[in-house]
């Protein structure tokens, strides 16, 4: 029997949930469970080379000190702070027990750590204080109404709402006195939506000042249980609506007066999100022969890209809609629904607007200035073979007087002479007398 009460110890100290640690009276750590090896991050061995002094923190020492120095442990568990093995320190709850392990007396301390419970009754006591101060400053109108409607508290904002110098006289009113006597009706229909799904969301209610102006709110309902799990009442949050309102008049028309912008522009203009077409401007849908922006729309933007340059735009949107930022002008062909290509050069730029991410295209037609390229290479082709073909010698100078160009003369020097003056190149005398000083430049 003895020995099955020795296993059965045996076996609650290796199981413990809590760290068990005995040191013996020259407060020498002689055994450790795989509870306390977990808590402080030594083995068992590490264990028996210190001192209980060794994992106390500095301010707690001296309590230590005074167990061992009479070997009688003050009863019930004691909150201090320990110190692991990688130096943190962290709070414990222990008891200490006065016991005997294999002849001797020694100090048995059961230790729990306490670090998750006392980062959650900080993170309790944080989140309490930081609900409180959201009220506080809430800008929404707040009231907790019982299953009646009147009202139990208001914040702030509802005295403000209201036009009250503060919440005080809302207290036991009906909260239906504040709402416009058309919209009253409704809400005994909200009130059983509530109570039946715990919530509402997105109602709107015409509602009245304590002087009589009219005023739109939104609403939310939420239903509040007692602890016997019995409706006890509801908070309400309300927002005023009247500036939400007339900054969405002022957006429609501000939106109204871009997009005639935008569609009178010379550049073609294309909004696209997640790689999709959501807005063609007049311009763009003009110059691809399009009168219904509608079956453009909804496409992807490489549907209107040039077969070659597919795999190219395919990566810009790619990188646009991954690191948010825009990239580089490149010069493109684009294709018309009915085949017809047109050069462009295209710049995009990603941005937020209402919350989502918007490619914004300008794409300037550039068969004009591609037209004038050819134009001007084929005419300094035609002025290179005229002077190759002089038999005069024919150089061109720039405001330095270096030379830039000469004919096939060229090779009649020994070396090239094209960025040297005519004083580096030819004798004084048959130098071009107009350059023949050096030009002066302005101090």
């Amino acid at each position: 029997m003895p020995h099955s009460k020795d296993g059965f110890l045996s076996k609650l100290f290796e199981d413990s949930p809590f760290g068990i640690l005995v040191a013996d009276g020259t407060a020498r750590i002689v055994e450790a469970n795989p509870a306390a090896c977990a808590i402080y991050g030594y083995s068992r061995e590490e264990f028996t080379a210190l001192r209980v002094r060794d994992i106390m923190a500095p301010d707690f020492s001296p309590l230590a000190e005074k167990h061992f120095a009479d070997m009688d442990p003050e009863p019930g568990f004691m909150a201090v702070r320990n110190r692991r093995k990688n130096g943190e320190l962290f709070p414990v709850e222990v008891g200490v027990r006065r016991t005997t392990h294999n002849g001797r007396t020694v100090l048995m301390a059961m230790i729990r750590d306490t670090s998750a419970a006392k980062r959650a009754e900080t993170e309790l006591a944080r989140a309490r204080d930081l609900y409180q101060k959201m009220l506080d400053t809430s800008l929404d109108a707040v009231l907790l109404l019982d299953l009646d409607l009147r009202v139990r508290a208001a914040n702030r904002r509802t005295a403000e709402y209201l036009r009250f110098p503060d919440a005080g006289p809302l207290t036991g009113r009906a909260a239906t006195d504040f709402v416009e006597p058309g919209d009253r009706p409704r809400i005994e229909a909200i009130k059983k939506k509530a109570l039946e799904r715990g919530s509402v969301r997105g109602e709107s209610l015409t509602c009245l000042r304590s002087d009589g102006e009219a005023f739109k709110i939104e609403l939310g309902v939420s239903l509040f249980r007692n602890e016997e799990g019995e409706p006890d009442g509801f908070v309400v949050s309300g927002r005023d609506l009247t500036d939400r309102l007339k900054a969405e008049s002022a957006l429609k028309e501000s939106e109204s007066w871009m997009t005639g912008l935008l569609d009178h522009s010379p550049i073609y203009i294309f909004l696209s999100k997640q790689g999709r077409l959501e807005y063609v401007n007049k311009t763009a849908l003009a110059a691809a022969g399009v009168n219904d922006p509608s079956s453009m729309l909804g496409r992807s933007v490489l549907d209107f890209v040039a077969p070659e340059y597919k795999r190219t735009m395919a990566e810009r949107v790619r990188t646009l809609m991954e690191t948010g930022n825009p990239v580089p002008p490149i010069e493109i062909d684009l294709t018309a629904p009915d085949g017809r290509r047109f050069p462009v050069s295209i710049y995009s730029a990603p941005f937020r607007y209402r919350d989502e991410n918007i490619i914004v295209t300008f794409a300037l037609n550039i068969s004009d200035f591609k037209e004038a390229n050819r134009a001007a290479r084929a005419s300094q082709e035609l002025y290179r073979t005229l002077t190759q073909a002089m038999p005069d010698f024919i150089y061109a100078l720039d405001t330095d007087g270096r030379i830039t160009y000469c004919n096939r003369w060229l090779e009649q020097f020994r070396e090239d002479p094209t960025g040297k003056t005519q004083r580096e190149v030819f004798p004084e005398e048959t130098a071009d007398a107009g350059f023949n000083r050096e030009v002066q430049h302005p101090a």
